[in-house]
């Protein structure tokens, strides 16, 4: 509800700075609750929001550095690699691996080397563009799969083994009906309405 809003923040740099600052603060918070991690079972449920709160505002600062093109195809292909070397090599606690996570974003989409052309491939382009319906429906196929377990009648690895792929299958499934059935529509009626406008205008 307050994105509009916060979009006119981004027209000028108090507001930019402003938005990073809120951004830091209630990753230092979240860091001096949950020690580093951003697992619900160590800050708390009561402060799932904050996690929201920190991450909006450097998305939206992602999306204006985007659109600004600073640099080059050579630099943003060095800070996508310099991001996967973090991510992956130093063991860094979840917190602190927001800002390469959010480098490597931007990277991204800015390269144009041989990690975005991978990540064009259209079965990863797929996976991304359904990605909205699997972190909706994970939680609550999570759920239900664990009441699911005792009816399966396995043990063991078998029971693991047979879980998860239920589990990887359903998700699929889901997120495929989803993105067809409700964001497709929904994207579709708001570029619609925004066309409208435009005529109107």
């Amino acid at each position: 509800l307050l994105f509009p809003f916060l979009l006119l923040a981004l027209q000028n740099r108090l507001g930019r700075v402003a938005l990073l600052v809120a951004a830091l603060v209630c990753y230092g918070l979240l860091w001096r609750i949950g020690g580093g991690s951003l697992d619900l079972d160590a800050i708390g449920r009561k402060f799932a929001l904050l996690r929201v709160v920190a991450a909006f505002p450097l998305g939206m600062l992602l999306g204006w550095l985007h659109v600004r093109r600073h640099g080059g195809k050579a630099l943003w292909q060095g800070v996508a690699v310099l991001g996967i070397a973090v991510v992956l090599g130093l063991g860094l606690p979840e917190i602190a691996l927001m800002p390469p996570l959010a480098l490597l974003v931007l990277a991204v989409a800015r390269d144009d080397g041989p990690l975005a052309r991978v990540l064009r491939l259209p079965a990863l382009v797929g996976l991304g563009e359904r990605s909205y319906g699997v972190y909706l429906i994970q939680w609550p196929l999570m759920l239900l799969m664990f009441a699911l377990r005792p009816k399966l009648g396995l043990q063991g690895v078998a029971l693991e083994i047979a879980a998860l792929g239920l589990f990887l299958a359903l998700l699929a499934l889901l997120s495929w009906a989803s993105y067809r059935y409700f964001e497709q529509p929904i994207l579709r009626a708001v570029r619609r309405g925004g066309r409208q406008v435009s005529v109107a205008h």
